[in-house]
């Protein structure tokens, strides 16, 4: 539930609901530390965007997720995090 909060007047994309669901549901999140989960779940939308833009795409257009397009999205949260605990943010 606390990954899917929104702001008020920002409610997130239907791509970011989308993979912070998948990722959540492929357990990305349950090696995290509680204090770092905040800043994870704001960067894995844009991150997904940016490097997935195609799957975002198909997301948009007619809501599909491919077991390719889930593997993918799995695999950019894996390397988001491996990324933020190289930068030290996870500490």
């Amino acid at each position: 539930m606390r990954m899917l909060r929104q702001k008020q007047s920002r409610p997130l994309s239907q791509q970011a609901q989308v993979s912070l669901l998948t990722a959540a549901q492929g357990h990305v999140f349950d090696a995290l530390p509680e204090d770092a989960l905040d800043a994870f779940f704001a960067r894995l939308p844009d991150s997904v965007a940016k490097k997935l833009p195609t799957v975002c795409r198909r997301i948009r257009q007619n809501g599909d997720l491919t077991p390719g397009d889930r593997d993918a999205i799995l695999r950019c949260a894996a390397a988001l995090s491996k990324e933020l605990a190289e930068e030290g943010a996870l500490i």
